[in-house]
C-alpha cells in the first residue's frame, strides 16, 4: 500500500503507531478490511441537536422517573427543595446500580444555597453514603463515589440507555433557559410538572402532589413558583388553585413540547432506536445475547489480528467477523459490555482496539507488535 500523508489532527485518537500502521498494512489493503480516515468530515447542521431536551421521554421512561421520584416523596427524602433536588440527581445517576460520582462542580451547577447542609441532610438519614466533605472537594479527575442503597438493584427497571436518557432530559429541563434563573423550588416544580403531564399537556398532579413532592413551604411556596411558571410560559395559569386542587392545569407555550410521548408511541418507538424499532431495554437484551459467553473467543480473535497486522481492527470489522446485529447501539451496548468488563481496551485511539486484562488472565499472552 503507497504510503499517504496525514493532516495534523488536534484530536489526540487520530495520531499514534496503531494508525500509522494501519495507513501502511499490507494485509489491508489486499484485504479491503480498512480504509483509515484521513480527513474531517465537516459538520452537517441538519445533524447539530438545537437547544433544549433532544427527545421526549417515552411512556416507560416517564413511568419510572415518576416512581423513583414517589420515592422520594413518600419517604421524605430531602426536607426542602435544595436537598430534594440534590436526592433526584443522585437518585437517577444511581437508579440501576444504586452507585453514582459526585463533583464539586455537580453542587455549582444545582445552585445549592447551602451545599454542605443539603449533602449532611441525605447522609445523616443513611440514605446516601458519601463523605460531604470529600464531594465538595471532588473534581472530575477524582470523583467521589456515592452509594444510594435503595437504589440498587434496579428497582424501577431502567436499562442502561434508558436510565442515561432519563437522567440527561432530567438535567437539560432543568438547564432550560427560561428556567436559568429560576430559584430551585421553580426549576424543581417545572421539571415535575413535565414529567408528570400527559402527552396533550395536562400535568397529572395537583397542588397537593406538587408541594409533597418539591419539599415545598405550604400553600404560599406553591402559589408562588406556580405563578411564577405561569409567568414564563411553563403553564397556562390555574385560577384559584388551592393545594387541594385536582390538577395545576396545563403546560404552556414554552413546555407544550416536553411532555412525555404516548404509550402507542411505546418504549420501542423508532425516536429511540435507529431503523429496527428496538428501545432501550431492547437494545440492551439484544447486547446481552450477542456477546455473553462469548467475551474470550473476541477478545482472542483481536489479539490474533493485531497478530497478523500489527494494529487494530475498526469497530465495523470485529462485529461483521462475529456476526452481531447490524444495529448502531446495540453494537455500541457489546462494546461497552467488553470495555467494562476489561475483555478490549483501547478504544479511544484510533485502531488501537487490543485484548484487555481478562485477556492475559485467562493466559491469553501478550499482544505481538
Amino acid at each position: 500500500m503507497t504510503s499517504r500523508k496525514l493532516k495534523k489532527k488536534t484530536n489526540p485518537m487520530w495520531d499514534g503507531a496503531d494508525l500509522a500502521r494501519a495507513v501502511e498494512c499490507a494485509v489491508c489493503a489486499d484485504t479491503g478490511v480498512a480504509d483509515p480516515p484521513h480527513t474531517r468530515r465537516p459538520t452537517d447542521p441538519a445533524r447539530v441537536r438545537p437547544p433544549g431536551p433532544a427527545v421526549r421521554l417515552n411512556a416507560d421512561q416517564a413511568g419510572a422517573l415518576r416512581l423513583a421520584w414517589s420515592h422520594l416523596s413518600d419517604d421524605g427524602v430531602g426536607a426542602d427543595p435544595d436537598s430534594r433536588l440534590l436526592a433526584l440527581v443522585c437518585l437517577l445517576r444511581g437508579a440501576r446500580t444504586g452507585r453514582a460520582n459526585l463533583v464539586g462542580q455537580d453542587l455549582r451547577a444545582l445552585r445549592l444555597r447551602d451545599p454542605l447542609a443539603s449533602l449532611t441532610a441525605l447522609t445523616s438519614s443513611g440514605w446516601l453514603e458519601t463523605a460531604p466533605a470529600r464531594v465538595l472537594e471532588a473534581d472530575p479527575a477524582n470523583p467521589a463515589p456515592c452509594a444510594i442503597p435503595v437504589a440498587a438493584g434496579n428497582p424501577w427497571g431502567l436499562g442502561r440507555n434508558g436510565r442515561s436518557r432519563v437522567s440527561g432530559w432530567a438535567s437539560r429541563v432543568l438547564a432550560h433557559k427560561k428556567l436559568r434563573k429560576k430559584a430551585n423550588p421553580v426549576r424543581l416544580a417545572a421539571l415535575h410538572t413535565v414529567a408528570h403531564a400527559a402527552p396533550e399537556g395536562e400535568v397529572r398532579a395537583g397542588g397537593a402532589d406538587l408541594t409533597t413532592a418539591c419539599a415545598l413551604n405550604g400553600a404560599p411556596e406553591l402559589d408562588a413558583v406556580v405563578t411564577a411558571l405561569a409567568d414564563i410560559g411553563w403553564l397556562e395559569p390555574a385560577p384559584r388553585l388551592t393545594r387541594g386542587s385536582a390538577s395545576i392545569g396545563r403546560l404552556g407555550r414554552v413546555s407544550a413540547d416536553l411532555a412525555p410521548l404516548p404509550a402507542d408511541a411505546g418504549s420501542t418507538a423508532a425516536r429511540t432506536a435507529d431503523h429496527d424499532g428496538l428501545g432501550p431495554d431492547d437494545v440492551e437484551k439484544h447486547a446481552h445475547a450477542a456477546i455473553t459467553g462469548r467475551e474470550p473467543a473476541v477478545a482472542r480473535w483481536v489479539h490474533d489480528y493485531r497478530t497478523l497486522h500489527g494494529h487494530g481492527p475498526s469497530w465495523a470489522t470485529v462485529a461483521s467477523a462475529h456476526s452481531w446485529p447490524e444495529h448502531r447501539e446495540v453494537r455500541n451496548a457489546v462494546f461497552a459490555k467488553l470495555h467494562d468488563d476489561g475483555w478490549l481496551t483501547g478504544f479511544k485511539i484510533a485502531y488501537g482496539l487490543r485484548p484487555g486484562p481478562r485477556h492475559s488472565e485467562r493466559g491469553g499472552g501478550p499482544v505481538e507488535r
